[in-house]
């Protein structure tokens, strides 16, 4: 549970637990020592399947909140250093197909988690440099 999750759990917890005024009086029955360990046995059981259930809740409820943002992508504010380590790189910077500066180690796609696809690139290239070469059809005698 992340803390504003745990914030609004306790508040509730506070909601329910807070004492109600009745206007009954109330009958006061002094339990046997056994039934005590009974009952705080069952309330303890009771609010650890609650808050089973509450915190179940939560989770699905931060799962579709999540599914809902899109993903942003990070701006590199200094070109002069590499994205990945932060070390210089001068002159001598490799801007990658993802828009950013690497150095000599991370200038692979393998190195750094590019999110650009390759792949795809690749066989789009493929696909222009060699069209379909089709035989003529020769008749049978």
């Amino acid at each position: 549970m992340c803390s504003k999750c745990f914030r609004e759990h306790e508040k509730r917890e506070s909601l329910l637990a807070s004492p109600r005024v009745s206007t009954e009086a109330p009958v006061v029955e002094k339990p046997t020592e056994t039934e005590m360990r009974v009952d705080v046995g069952v309330d303890v059981a009771q609010e650890v399947i609650g808050k089973g259930s509450e915190v179940d809740k939560n989770s699905a409820e931060k799962m579709e909140e999540v599914v809902d943002e899109p993903p942003t992508k990070r701006v590199q504010k200094n070109t002069s250093r590499c994205f990945a380590c932060r070390k210089k790189v001068g002159l001598l910077g490799f801007k990658c197909q993802c828009s950013y500066v690497f150095c000599g180690e991370h200038r692979y796609s393998d190195k750094h988690d590019c999110d650009f696809d390759w792949k795809t690139r690749a066989q789009e290239r493929l696909i222009r440099a060699n069209p379909v070469v089709k035989a003529d059809k020769v008749q049978k005698i």
